[in-house]
């Protein structure tokens, strides 16, 4: 038997030709992309938005007095939302906030301490217990008004002008707040202290006939009205201590028709101050610190230099107002929290006027007065008077607010 051997014809083999992937003409495309995406990537961690589309959105409904403004800030509704957090605000009086219901809210922010204590002791009356609260900034309660109605009181001897901190003329004055409100109780005229002797910065000079007081928001309605009546029974009462209960009648009615004179009262006083009608309809309004600041870091940034015309009278015993956030849920409190801590959050209040609180709960303004230098923006004395006007306990406060006011029961 014989054996044939079979040929066995192999498919031909086609020539493989082995690529480095990382070869040079890749990556001098490839290089500058990956450069680009690490870049992103890095920017999105620090950033907080990498996970944004993957975190749910917390909305928080808020009840606030006028501070609430804040919130409507569209640089500081974008950070707000880094933190994946949405505001929306029902603006009202602090102490129509307080006395009205807020079921329904997540948090509270009545703009000082009176509405405030009133709100903790609705919540400890009716959940048992209060929640943490913060107080991320302040603000002192501050007259505002026209260069020519502040010199006339500098001529009469009820107010002084402060050094202007970057030279020039004056921007902010210290009132005497005694011979202030006698001015008022004497029925004195602004023709009566010679206002026409002074001229604006066109040499125009003006008169007017009207009494001299300051107009206010209510005191049934908002902080800055009943922080303006105890300012004011602080004065009267002799400045040794805010009235008790004891001394209360007495001082209410000597505070009752100082404060009655200006008529129906306006909740929008600054809104009207900085209109062209402002220097006739009401020449000295009773308003914030951080308003007149932040109106005049606008007008800087939009013309070049701030309004030399409206300048701030600063009482001699300093009303420091300090709205106090006040969570009802656990998402408010992280709110709150990030209100206090958060550095650009903090920043941005600072830049809308806000004297930032440092840790220890004292109003820090160091680095208000550096942000307005930076703009060529004079800043007001901070260094010399450490008066302060006391309010009177809750109960003597709100006793005295119904009586002047007239708030309905």
């Amino acid at each position: 038997m014989t054996s044939s051997s079979v040929a066995v014809h192999e498919p031909p083999r086609l020539p493989i030709r082995h690529r480095r992937f990382w070869s040079p003409s890749f990556l001098k495309l490839f290089a500058p992309l990956a450069t680009m995406a690490v870049t992103g990537l890095v920017l999105l961690l620090v950033s907080g938005n990498l996970a944004l589309p993957f975190q749910r959105e917390l909305t928080l409904e808020g009840k606030t007095g006028s501070k609430g403004e804040i919130f409507e800030d569209p640089q500081m509704r974008r950070l707000l939302l880094r933190h994946h957090i949405r505001v929306h605000i029902t603006n009202t009086g602090s102490r129509e906030l307080a006395t009205h219901d807020f079921t329904g809210y997540d948090f509270v922010f009545p703009s000082g301490r009176p509405a405030a204590n009133m709100v903790r002791q609705r919540l400890a009356q009716t959940s048992g217990g209060v929640p943490q609260t913060s107080k991320p900034f302040a603000t002192p309660l501050v007259l505002a008004t026209f260069r020519q109605y502040a010199e006339t009181l500098v001529a009469a001897g009820v107010a002084t002008s402060q050094r202007n901190t970057l030279g020039g003329t004056p921007y902010y004055y210290t009132l005497d707040t005694a011979k202030f409100l006698a001015l008022i109780k004497e029925g004195r005229t602004w023709n009566d202290l010679r206002l026409e002797r002074q001229a604006d910065g066109q040499g125009s000079t003006i008169s007017n006939g009207n009494r001299v007081i300051a107009h206010s928001p209510s005191p049934c309605h908002a902080n800055a009205g009943e922080s303006f009546l105890a300012l004011t029974a602080f004065v009267e009462n002799g400045t040794n201590a805010p009235p008790n209960a004891a001394e209360a009648p007495a001082v209410t009615a000597a505070i009752k028709p100082l404060l009655g004179m200006q008529g129906m009262h306006d909740q929008e006083l600054f809104a009207s101050y900085v209109t062209p009608e402002g220097k006739g309809k009401a020449p000295i309004v009773v308003v914030y610190e951080h308003q007149y600041l932040a109106y005049q870091v606008r007008q800087a940034e939009a013309g070049g230099s701030p309004d030399t015309d409206r300048v701030l009278l600063y009482p001699q015993q300093e009303m420091l107002t300090d709205p106090e956030f006040i969570p009802l849920n656990a998402g408010a409190d992280r709110l709150g929290r990030l209100l206090a801590s958060d550095p650009e959050l903090r920043r941005r209040a600072m830049e809308l006027g806000y004297r930032v609180l440092d840790p220890t709960s004292a109003a820090s303004s160091d680095q208000l007065w550096k942000y307005l230098a930076e703009r060529g923006i004079p800043a007001p004395d901070n260094s010399g008077n450490l008066t302060k006007a006391e309010l009177p306990v809750l109960d003597v406060l709100e006793k005295m607010i119904g009586e002047v006011g007239g708030c309905p029961r």
